[in-house]
Formats: C-alpha cells, structure tokens, sequence
C-alpha cells in the first residue's frame, strides 16, 4: 500500500510507516486534531484501545498486519489522488474484511477555497472510486482545519447490511410526550409514520386542538393513546411521572426498538435515503443495542410561521444544542427484558445493562420556538408556570427560568448555519460525534470576564472582540473555532501569572 508522507495529526510528527496511538494516553490532551478525535470516539464506542495511523512508505503488506482491538486511520496525502494505483483500493476492499470500521483520511489541497461544485465532484468521484473497487462507504464529509491538514473524511465498514429492508416484522415505536402543540403535531406523527415508525401518544391534557387535530390518526397511524395523569390534569408538570410511564410502555408494547420522543422534534438517520425503521434495523444487525443523537435548534428568524406550515419546509436556520442535556441524547434502545431508567438522567439518556452504544449518533432537528406568540405561550404558561418544585430542586428545567423572551427567540441568520443540502458534508464530525460542537461554558464568557478584576479596560475590549470572533465561528465549520479561542484563553492565561 503506497502512501504518501504526512503528519500525525496528534503529535505534529512526520510519520513515515505506522504508529501505533495509546487512546488512554491521549484521550485528555488538549489540541488534537478534529479527525484523532472522530477516531477515539468510534474506537472507545467498539471498546477498542488504539488507533493505528497508517501513512506513507509502509513497507509491510497491511493484509498481513493483525489490527485486533485497534481502530485504524489511513491518511492520503497527494496532489493526484484521483490517479493513486488501483491497488490502494483493492487492497481496502479486502483490508475491511479484517475489520468492522476503519477511517480513510484524503489531504485536499486549498480545501477551503474550493466551491461547493468542486467538492461535491470531489465526493462523487471518490465515492465511484471506491464503490467499484467493493468497498462499503457508511459516512463520507470534508473535515476543516486551521492547524493540520483539511481533507475528506470518510467511514468504511465492513457492514453490507444485505439485505437492507427489514423484515415485516421488526417494528419500531415513538413514546410521544405532547401538551399544546397544535401547530406542529399532525406533520410530526405523519414524519415518523413515513419513517416506519409506530407512534404512541401520551397527553398530558393539552388546551388547544392538539388532540382534536391527531383524532383521526388514533388506531392507525397513532397505535395507541393515552392521558397521563390518567384521571385529571395537575397543577404543575410532572415530568418524573410521564418518563416512569415510558419505562412502564417500554415494557409492555410490541416493538423491537422504542424512542423517548417529544412533540417538537424530527429525528433522522445518520444514512441518507435510510428510514429510521431502516436505519434501527441496521444497528441491531451490527450488534448494537442503544443509539443516541446530536441536537439542532432550529430557530425563528422573523415571525411568519403560522398554523399550517411545515417545520422541515420553513425553517431552515439551526444552531447546535450547547446546554450539557444537549450532550446527553441516548434516546433510542433495544426492547429489554426489564425495566429500563429513563428518570435518573431525566430523559436525556437512557439506563440499562450490558448497554452497546452505536458508534455514531443520529440527529435531532428540534423546534422548541416558532414565532414570538408561541414561544412567550410555551414558556410562560406552559412551562415557568407549572414546573414542579420537587423537578426544580433535582435541577430539572432550570433553562426555562434563564429565557430572555426579548432576546432568545427571533434570532439573527448572520449567527446560525444554514441548513442546506451540505450540512450534512460539512459538519460530519459535529453530527456524528458532537465533536467540535462549543459548549455553552465557552459563549457565556463575559459575565464571567466581568467579575475578573484582573482585567483592565482595554484588555476587556479585546476579549469582547475575541469574544464576538468567537460566537461568530461557533456555528461554523470546525477548524474556524481553533484560532479565537487559543487566542482567548491565552490571553486569560498570561494575565493570571
């Protein structure tokens, strides 16, 4: 296998044959490179403790090599690489019979000033390339970088998943949560119909046409439905009470695979052209018992979305989930033969034994504000108005106290991705990993700069502008984070000494 030289995205360090990468020894240090990152996220998901990088003038046959528990990651870098030897790929085909998941890594020069045609005849090209020569493409999407090198991430399998239909059999249900979502219900329980995915609705004695509006999906689409509190409604919402009510339906229906679902969101596959339905049954035949999801709040940017209109049509700016339940989205399981814990975590994950993860994560569009009238009507009377105290001393629902109605519904487009056919090619890593997505600790830093009394004036004007530089490149791909915040964090630190 002729490779050419390139660097160890870890160490900076020429690497010219094979290097053998301890996960344990690097999984905390700081600035390692987007793709080391993807790798030990897969790696650690499939217990596995090494990453093997293999580069250029590797001299062994590599499908002589034994690659057990490593998780290995070829890099390519070349000017021609639609011109390398036909061996390359021959030898992958066969290479990825040894192994479930492995990464190839493909250097594109001057990546980011080429335009979306460009690239997208980049992928179609590789992607021929590699479909001819038998091997299994799972996920393909460029990765950008300021330090190191930007290319084309791709995610081979040995996987075939043949045939990919499930059987008529295998079913897959929602455990819809609703109250007052009149507006948006009908589209969602027809989405995860069209996705093969049985719904059961459990209502917690909504006020508005809700139910009026699903009354006729009740025995068809809607398998089964249900109000919780079972006799009448209560004055604050018991969120402990509808996710004990889950576990109890997780145990009691027909299904293979359940959702803790909620009223305001899209759920994907990480495939394209792949169903839910389809893509579950993909992860139960490769073992895996348990799926979670990377979060995109999809935001208002004026106030024209009225009764009717379709969420996945009209909204088509987003932002990554930041607050730490974002972090938390293992939403998707396995019928058990006990129980499973959905309250611990308060519905963010889900707890059971013998838990395998899948190595990637699906994703969640989410459409919590539509328009400033519905938001100031959820968050006011639907939510701050009826929290149950008990839920608030758990720390459950605090961000609905920190709501500036004034400010944190209708957002700025110039702030948030716009969510275009690419998305998915430009922020592969983001999605299936939540990698590089910025944690909300790092977009509330000025009021934490203002309480540093070690900072003058002018130093705090440099820091709000880096500031700024930073929630700009937030949302972008990325390698644009690196920069502003090394700058950032740099500056607090010389200042600390």
């Amino acid at each position: 296998m002729k490779i050419i030289e390139t660097e160890d995205p870890a160490s900076k360090q020429t690497i010219t044959d094979k290097k053998i990468i301890n996960i344990e020894q690097i999984r905390n240090l700081n600035n390692i490179n987007p793709v080391i990152k993807f790798c030990i996220f897969v790696a650690e998901r499939i217990n596995y403790k090494k990453i093997v990088l293999i580069t250029s003038n590797y001299k062994k046959n590599i499908l002589e090599e034994n690659f057990e528990n490593s998780f290995p990651l070829i890099i390519i870098q070349s000017e021609n690489y639609f011109d390398l030897d036909d061996s390359l790929w021959s030898n992958l085909s066969e290479f990825l019979e040894k192994v479930p998941y492995a990464i190839l890594f493909i250097h594109i020069p001057n990546l980011i000033n080429r335009n979306s045609t460009d690239k997208e005849n980049v992928i179609n090209k590789i992607t021929k390339t590699l479909t001819y020569h038998g091997v299994t493409i799972d996920h393909i999407g460029w990765s950008y970088q300021t330090y190191g090198q930007s290319g084309l991430l791709i995610s081979l399998t040995s996987y075939t998943e043949m045939p990919l239909i499930p059987p008529k059999d295998f079913k897959v249900t929602a455990l819809l949560a609703v109250r007052n979502e009149e507006d948006i219900i009908k589209e969602i329980v027809d989405y995860l119909t069209n996705q093969g995915v049985a719904v059961y609705i459990i209502d917690n004695w909504s006020t508005d046409n809700t139910i009026k509006n699903i009354e006729q999906m009740i025995g068809n689409k809607i398998i089964g439905f249900e109000k919780w509190p079972k006799d009448k409604q209560t004055s604050y919402f018991s969120l402990e009470g509808i996710l004990k009510r889950k576990e109890e339906l997780a145990q009691e229906l027909d299904a293979d695979w359940f959702m803790n679902y909620d009223a305001d969101e899209i759920r994907e596959s990480p495939w394209k052209n792949t169903t839910l339905r389809e893509a579950f049954w993909r992860v139960d035949k490769r073992g895996f018992n348990a799926v979670d999801f990377t979060l995109l709040n999809f935001r208002p940017i004026d106030n024209s979305f009225k009764y009717g209109n379709s969420l996945i049509e009209h909204f088509k700016y987003c932002e990554f989930g930041n607050r730490p339940g974002h972090f938390r989205q293992l939403k998707a399981w396995k019928k058990q033969s006990i129980k499973v814990d959905l309250l611990s975590a308060a519905g963010h994950r889900v707890y059971f034994q013998n838990q395998k993860i899948f190595p990637y994560k699906f994703l969640t569009r989410h459409y919590p504000l539509r328009n400033q009238a519905q938001a100031e009507k959820k968050i006011i009377l639907d939510r701050i108005n009826r929290l149950d105290p008990e839920a608030l001393k758990r720390g459950w629902h605090s961000h609905y106290k920190n709501y500036d109605l004034g400010r944190d519904v209708i957002k700025r487009k110039e702030n948030l991705i716009n969510f275009t056919n690419n998305f998915h090619f430009n922020y592969l890593i983001e999605r299936l990993t939540g990698i590089g997505i910025i944690h909300d600790s790092f977009l509330n830093l000025e009021t934490e700069l203002n309480h540093m009394p070690f900072i003058a004036d002018e130093p705090k004007k440099i820091i709000k502008d880096l500031e700024q530089e930073i929630l700009f490149y937030a949302q972008s791909n990325s390698w644009k984070i690196t920069r502003p915040l090394r700058k950032l964090f740099h500056f607090i630190k010389l200042k600390r000494k």
